[in-house]
Parts: C-alpha cells; sequence; structure tokens
C-alpha cells in the first residue's frame, strides 16, 4: 500500500512540472567585422604623438633686390664728338640709371641716358676739354644740382684725339695715319712732373697735337732729361 501511494506521488509531481525549452536552433556564425575606433576629438584628453607643423613661406611680400648704385669713380669718356653749337661727350659709367650731369675742367655739361645703349651717358656743352692735363670733373644729382662725387682725371690724347680742322676728315686722304712725324717739346711742369707739347702731321697734313702741360706755364721751361723724354713720347704715343 505504502508503495502504491508513493508511485503515486512521484507522477504527479511529474505531471506539475515546466516542460522543457526547446533546443536552441543552430544560427550560422556570421564573419567577423571590422572595429572602427573614432579619431579623438578635439575634446579628447588622450595624448598623442606630435606632428610636424609645415609653415608656407609668403611669395607676395619678398622684397626685390637692390639695384647697384651707378659707379661714378669708374666713368670714362669713350668719345668726344664736335658738333654744330657744341661739343657731345659719351661716358661709360658701370651700373648708369640716373641721368646725371657733368662739370669737366670748368664747363657744364647736359647729359641724358638713351635706353639702345645702358650704361652710357651722353652729355652736351659748348666746350671741348683740353686733353692731356688734370680736370676737375663732377657729378651732379640731376634732381638738385648738388655734387655726387668729384674727382681729378686725365683724358689721352691717345685715346681720344685731338679735333683736326675743318677739311681734315679722316676719310678726306688715303693715306692719313702715313708717315707721322711730330715736332715735340718734353717740358717740366710746376710739380716736376715730365709734360709735352706736340703737333704731328702725316701724309695728308695735320695729324694730331698733344698739350698735356699747364696751360699758364711760363717760358723758358726746364726740359727732360734722356729718359723723362722717351717716358713721355711712350705715354702719348709720339713717335
Amino acid at each position: 500500500m505504502r508503495r502504491i501511494c508513493l508511485m503515486l506521488a512521484l507522477v504527479l509531481l511529474a505531471a506539475c512540472a515546466p516542460e522543457p525549452a526547446p533546443a536552441p536552433t543552430d544560427v550560422p556564425t556570421a564573419a567577423p567585422t571590422a572595429t572602427l575606433t573614432p579619431m579623438p576629438s578635439a575634446t579628447s584628453t588622450a595624448t598623442s604623438a606630435p606632428s610636424a607643423t609645415f609653415t608656407q613661406a609668403p611669395t607676395d611680400t619678398a622684397k626685390p633686390s637692390a639695384t647697384p648704385e651707378a659707379a661714378l669713380d669708374q666713368a670714362e669718356v669713350i668719345q668726344i664728338n664736335d658738333g654744330v653749337g657744341g661739343i657731345g661727350l659719351v661716358l661709360k659709367i658701370p651700373f648708369l640709371t640716373s641721368p646725371y650731369n657733368l662739370i669737366l675742367g670748368g664747363t657744364r655739361y647736359d647729359c641724358k641716358l638713351d635706353a639702345q645703349y645702358p650704361d652710357w651717358l651722353f652729355c652736351w656743352g659748348l666746350k671741348r676739354p683740353t686733353l692731356d692735363i688734370p680736370l676737375t670733373e663732377a657729378f651732379l644729382d640731376p634732381a638738385n644740382n648738388q655734387v655726387v662725387l668729384q674727382r681729378q682725371v686725365v683724358l689721352s690724347s691717345l685715346l681720344l684725339p685731338t679735333a683736326l680742322p675743318e677739311g681734315y676728315a679722316a676719310t678726306n686722304c688715303p693715306d692719313r695715319g702715313k708717315n707721322i712725324s711730330c715736332e715735340t717739346e718734353c717740358r717740366l711742369d710746376y710739380d716736376g712732373n715730365p709734360c709735352i707739347v706736340a703737333t704731328c702731321t702725316d701724309a695728308c697734313g695735320l695729324y694730331r697735337s698733344v698739350h698735356s702741360c699747364p696751360q699758364d706755364q711760363k717760358l723758358p721751361a726746364i726740359v727732360c732729361n734722356p729718359d723723362q723724354w722717351a717716358a713721355a713720347k711712350a705715354k702719348y704715343g709720339i713717335p
């Protein structure tokens, strides 16, 4: 009897127990996806490695290179031209950009530039400068006529021959420059330096003249010794 009761009790307990949950259905495993980690925002406090910063140099504020100043101390007279009513001088001056006016040997020359001939200064005055003697040369600022540079120069007749009289152009005689002979005096100037007074002729007539002695030198003057005479003639191309 007791056994029967025990069996009934087990049957009743089994009937009251909840149904077991169904077994899970196999779900296919999905492929792993990449995880994107967002960059830290401006407010992030995480410490990051410093990166190089490149600052582009400004391109519109560069200053142009300075223009060299005219080398007036290197100026040289390269031409003397006789014109109607005046004398033309041509000077070569490195880095010339301004039309400086000129005073040479006490005579003023008004000057201008010509774009076709850079570094050349074209000047015009009323008197031909004397050759082979020291002359005071002064360059004047064209804006205010103030002296920019003053110095002593000698214009050599060897490079700038004395003008010939009218009718003695270089092209009017086929024998120009042949059979040159000169009447020459070599004197000592007031400082004891040799100077030359010479008149030269060629097969066509008057050829050139040299006068390197002071204009106010009184005669008779001390003459050069043979060595001084030879040196002076060589300096001025006197045969």
